[in-house]
């Protein structure tokens, strides 16, 4: 008679464990981060909202870009430029800041000038915490500045992205930046970034 009272219990207790045990493969799904691009954020943050174009169709190329450092482990999946001429190989290169090696390089046909194009790529690794930078290669860039010609005082966050300073270096060669500028902000060159960690 016990047994035939407990059946009933036994029942609801063995369904509850099955309906949770299956809300718990659904908490297995692995969450996904939105991507982003730092780039954007950044300029308003920082101050550099007066743009020129000033230097289109300069004698001399220049390897112009900024440093950054992700706050989260994650890649690289997409490169973008906005360049104010037509360019049919421009290069864009990521570097490992700290070793000032080359990760990856991507040329861009710009066929128009003035609008931003964006290439996905196969996604290149980041590392929590460690310097890289993003350059083009271009005699042709937008310069930003801020009204007051002050420096700007870095690092600036963006999501999980720290942007930590501009440098170029002059010439056409594949080249690591070691020129910086706190008070101008050269080179609409920007990545997206997806966190995975």
């Amino acid at each position: 008679m016990k047994n035939l009272k407990l059946r009933p219990l036994l029942i609801v207790l063995f369904a509850a464990i099955t309906f949770a045990s299956c809300d718990k493969d659904d908490d297995n799904v692995p969450y996904v981060f939105p991507s982003e691009n730092p780039l954007v954020g950044f300029l308003e943050d920082s101050g550099f909202d007066q743009v020129s174009t000033e230097n289109v169709d300069q004698i001399t190329n220049r390897e112009l870009g900024y440093r950054f450092r992700p706050t989260a482990s994650g890649a690289i999946t997409a490169l973008a430029v906005r360049i104010p001429a037509v360019n049919s190989a421009l290069k864009v290169t990521i570097w490992d800041a700290e070793t000032q090696e080359v990760m990856k390089t991507e040329s861009f046909n710009i066929t128009s000038s003035g609008v931003a194009v964006t290439k996905p790529i196969v996604a290149v690794g980041l590392l929590k915490d460690h310097e890289y930078m993003i350059t083009m290669n271009t005699n042709d860039w937008y310069s930003h500045t801020r009204t007051d010609n002050a420096n700007a005082s870095y690092p600036f966050t963006e999501a999980n992205i720290q942007i930590l300073g501009f440098g170029y270096a002059i010439g056409s060669g594949q080249t690591f930046p070691t020129i910086s500028s706190g008070n101008t902000f050269d080179g609409d060159v920007s990545f997206t970034f997806q966190r995975t960690l």
